[in-house]
């Protein structure tokens, strides 16, 4: 750091900055409104994918899971510093229990905080690593595209692992450049524990590491990354069993590999960290393997290794790339260093321009109502007690049991047998409501509502169209039926 000038230490200072403004601001996205039917609903959850997990596990002091405890011991330390602040009751656990307003979502809001500050410690990360495989405009340049990654602004505007998982993984190539094997081993072993899926990235990242280094110090490594792997998942010293049905359950060999390694990396260009960003990072990364860069080709094969993950996690999801986005930012970074300077600023500006307007679009979708906050509103105003309510997933909207009974499954149930009265569809469900089912609704029920957003910039990922899932449940198009 110290040879940074003052222009380029504000440079650094202005790109942490976008980037912390472009993860906070409307982090209370995507929550449902907190009063009596919407808590008789049971329903505790954001609109997110599973964000409630960490917090169940904070609230009631017991783990939700056997893999990824690491993650939820952080939120738990999280919520305990906003309770020391000031900023959260005493009994903020009942208060999110219960769903009180305003305790319910300052619970939610310091959660979320927690996943912005590691995202921002892993744009700051980027540049070292960035500054040390390219100089100074490297680092820079790599900051920056991180800060603006669409992949990771997604990410650190919600409680899940990935931001901390993302962290961990930077820090992890940093030791591996330094040839620290038992830093390099615990801070891998650590990364695994947060997120299964950066078990491929660090394997990838540990053997390009370890070559050349003798057996000793891949046994030191490989110990150390044992010990980090306990000290993030303690459950698998008293209950190993069910550490591993978990990472079981969740790897399922996809049958169609080839087609989802190319929807992975369309996934990464596209949503990740945008096309022009991708096409340098690809472009250095090959540069570095044809030249046998050694530092480039540990970069190169955890990037490989994190490509695979998506032929073994279930569901299209972005999440399973975002460890691997700070990675592509550095290469990214390094690529734009190398071209002479008028073509660098020209290819540069117009990364920062596309990933800048995406990860805009996903602000704008944070500060805008969400879909199923408008379809409950809806449904409760048009829906008369009693009359039963088929949703795209068993509580979004969160509606009262007692007072809309559930319809028949959109999914797999028959909407013949016992046709609800009224029916909400939402183009982010885990999968799409049967065809037999559809035909239904398009035949013997009417549209009352469709409530789409329509995304600023489309251009910047050309369209929308085949999205991951936790893209699009940031504002899902959901259409509300109601039975002639």
């Amino acid at each position: 750091m110290g040879e940074l000038s003052a222009r380029q230490l504000f440079a650094l200072w202005a790109i942490l900055t976008t980037a912390l403004l472009l993860r906070c601001v409307g982090l209370d996205w995507g929550l449902p409104p907190t009063d009596a039917e919407t808590a008789a609903s049971g329903f505790r959850s954001s609109y997110s994918l599973e964000e409630d997990d960490a917090l169940f596990a904070a609230a009631r002091l017991r783990a939700e899971g056997e893999w990824g405890s690491l993650h939820e011991g952080l939120t738990l330390a999280a919520l305990e510093i906003a309770h020391a602040a000031g900023y959260l009751d005493a009994d903020w656990r009942d208060g999110f229990l219960e769903m009180r307003p305003g305790a319910f979502q300052r619970v939610y809001l310091a959660g979320r905080l927690l996943s912005a500050i590691l995202d921002l410690g892993a744009v700051f990360l980027v540049f070292l690593l960035g500054l040390r495989l390219g100089g100074v405009a490297a680092g820079l340049w790599a900051a920056a595209l991180a800060a603006m990654a669409p992949g990771l602004v997604l990410q650190a505007c919600q409680i899940r692992p990935d931001s901390a998982a993302a962290l961990l993984a930077i820090a992890s190539c940093w030791a591996a450049l330094d040839r620290r094997m038992r830093r390099l081993g615990l801070l891998a072993g650590l990364a695994c524990a947060v997120e299964a899926s950066l078990v491929l990235q660090m394997a990838g990242l540990l053997a390009a590491a370890a070559r050349g280094r003798g057996r000793r110090a891949a046994a030191e490594m490989l110990a150390a990354a044992t010990l980090g792997f306990v000290i993030g998942t303690p459950l698998l010293l008293t209950d190993p069993t069910s550490v591993w049905r978990e990472a079981a359950s969740a790897w399922q060999p996809a049958a169609d590999g080839p087609l989802l390694l190319l929807r992975s990396l369309g996934d990464f260009a596209r949503f990740g960290l945008g096309i022009p960003a991708a096409g340098l990072a690809l472009w250095r990364l090959w540069a570095w393997l044809r030249d046998r860069d050694p530092a480039g080709t540990m970069v190169a094969a955890a990037l490989a290794g994190g490509f695979l993950v998506p032929l073994i996690a279930q569901g299209p999801f972005l999440q399973s790339l975002t460890p691997i986005l700070p990675l592509g930012a550095v290469a990214a970074g390094c690529g734009l260093a190398s071209l002479p300077v008028p073509y660098r600023r020209w290819a540069g500006a117009t990364a920062l321009l596309v990933a800048g307007l995406t990860a805009l679009r996903l602000v704008e979708a944070r500060l805008a109502p969400h879909p199923a906050n408008l379809a409950l509103s809806v449904l409760r105003q048009a829906a008369r007690p009693g009359q039963t309510v088929s949703l795209p997933e068993p509580e979004v909207p969160p509606l009262n049991p007692s007072t809309y009974p559930p319809g028949p499954d959109l999914f797999h149930g028959d909407l013949s047998a016992a046709p609800p009265d009224w029916a909400v569809t939402s183009d982010a469900s885990p999968e799409p409501a049967s065809p037999a089912n559809l035909t239904i609704l398009e035949r013997d029920y009417d549209r009352i509502a469709v409530f789409r957003a329509r995304p600023l910039w489309l251009w910047t990922t050309l369209g929308e169209a085949g999205a991951p899932l936790d893209w699009r449940t940031l504002r899902p198009e959901m259409t509300l039926y109601r039975r002639r």
